[in-house]
């Protein structure tokens, strides 16, 4: 029983950070089209921009018939890899790895869910000198760190 219960806290904290990251879309996209809100002079602002390209935009010099829809079955396959490798673990994975794994989950649907929506990916956070990101490039990074953080103690199964 608490292992369900635990897989279905799991779901619904995985759908809570996807709701919170297309609300954070929602309100750039809402309010600050065609403007930037400075957060830290220099360091940091919040500008809305569409990401019609992957992370770094490493695709923009490549004239891909199709494009869109390439970016999308990507963005699927990603987030099916990510589910299937976390089912695979999930009976010797310890808490910390399926909270990893949710966090890393969540980001994923939620860039996939605006590539399906919208055929590009709403970014808005801009660290100076650095590609503007979102909430979910936030969750796939802090899941991933997570994730090596959960590999580095030694394996003891927990019940999830």
């Amino acid at each position: 029983m608490a292992r369900r219960i635990s897989s279905w806290l799991l779901i619904v904290c995985t759908m809570a950070l996807v709701g919170c990251d297309h609300a954070t879309k929602f309100a750039a996209s809402s309010a600050l089209r065609g403007k930037a809100l400075d957060v830290v002079p220099g360091v940091l602002d919040l500008q809305y921009t569409e990401n019609h390209d992957v992370a770094f935009s490493l695709l923009r010099s490549f004239d891909l018939p199709g494009r869109p829809y390439l970016l999308v079955a990507a963005a699927t396959i990603g987030v099916l890899f990510v589910a299937i490798v976390w089912w695979r673990q999930r009976r010797i994975a310890s808490t910390l790895e399926h909270a990893a794994w949710s966090v890393v989950m969540a980001g994923a649907i939620g860039n996939m869910a605006d590539r399906w929506l919208h055929g590009y990916v709403v970014d808005f956070i801009h660290v100076h000198h650095y590609p503007i990101f979102n909430v979910a490039d936030c969750l796939v990074v802090i899941g991933v760190f997570m994730l090596f953080l959960a590999r580095r103690k030694p394996r003891e199964p927990d019940a999830v």
